[in-house]
């Protein structure tokens, strides 16, 4: 795996061993960046599961101000570590052991907004639904942030849409889909 674009162009980075994740491929998050393109720059990400931290530092590598990953096994997240020191880009990275859950209450508590989250969990489990919902209820996305997620192409998660979120784009890699989900206009928590 490498950094496909910014100030870390062509540096490699190490995916975890085994066969607990699943790096992105550089088709799929050269897409994800074309995408996102004017949203990168000064953005604050979110990369839950992150496993290698492909998004987060990438992101980063095109400009972003800050990055957070979360990943819960440990050996993703060693990797995780070696990637950050790798590329010398602690002063701009946080990262998390710990579930996805635990950290977006923390996010909430301290009051954490987002204008990117990357949301590529395993493909197995009901990860999906259980998380859009929990973000959701919190109030982390800025109100023009993208949550953007990565699943297998048989997934439709448009059936995900609720009266928060509603998918805006959707796009095709192979055996990839990768949906873009914005806030729907209108929406107030009342502390904004």
């Amino acid at each position: 795996m490498r950094i496909i674009a910014g100030t870390h162009k062509r540096r490699e980075i190490k995916a975890p061993k085994g066969m607990k994740t699943r790096p992105t491929s550089d088709r799929v998050k050269e897409g994800i960046f074309n995408t996102l393109r004017g949203k990168i720059e000064g953005a604050v990400i979110l990369d839950l599961f992150s496993g290698s931290g492909n998004l987060a530092l990438e992101s980063i590598s095109r400009g972003s101000n800050f990055a957070y990953l979360v990943e819960n096994d440990k050996n993703a997240y060693y990797t995780i570590m070696e990637n950050v020191k790798k590329l010398d880009m602690s002063a701009k990275i946080s990262s998390y052991n710990m579930s996805w859950e635990k950290f977006l209450d923390i996010a909430e508590k301290e009051n954490i907004k987002f204008d990117l989250i990357f949301l590529d969990p395993p493909y197995y489990g009901k990860y999906y639904s259980e998380v859009i919902k929990k973000i959701s209820s919190l109030d982390i996305l800025n109100n023009n942030g993208v949550l953007i997620i990565e699943t297998p192409e048989k997934m439709d998660l448009k059936e995900l849409e609720n009266e928060v979120f509603e998918s805006v784009k959707e796009s095709k890699y192979g055996d990839t889909k990768v949906f873009y989900f914005q806030k729907k206009r209108g929406i107030d928590y009342g502390n904004n």
